[in-house]
């Protein structure tokens, strides 16, 4: 996919006008400093870290990428699956092969 950036969460005003856009590399990194944060609280804060980073590396799929640019009008052809829409397993799968062994 030709993008400058893997969108992970577009905010709309009441109008419904994009207000801004946040990227997964946003998105990620700050969920990550949160989770380290909490997981911190019974010594794993490094491992919240990594997971914060992972939760949501199933949104850098072309698929997702379609329908969250179609959903929100950045694309006018709706070009992904209802599958496309799903991203959470993604993050859980790598973490689950990589990182629970």
């Amino acid at each position: 996919m030709n993008t400058q950036q893997f969108i992970s969460h577009i905010r709309k005003d009441t109008e419904g006008n994009i207000t801004a856009i946040q990227s997964n590399e946003e998105h990620s990194n700050n969920v990550a400093v949160l989770a380290k944060r909490f997981a911190g609280e019974f010594d794993m804060g490094d491992f919240g870290y990594v997971m914060g980073l992972l939760h949501d590396k199933g949104k850098e799929k072309d698929e997702f990428q379609n329908y969250i640019r179609y959903e929100n009008g950045l694309d006018d052809k709706k070009h992904y699956t209802q599958e496309g829409k799903a991203h959470a397993y993604v993050g859980g799968l790598v973490e689950t092969k990589y990182i629970l062994l």
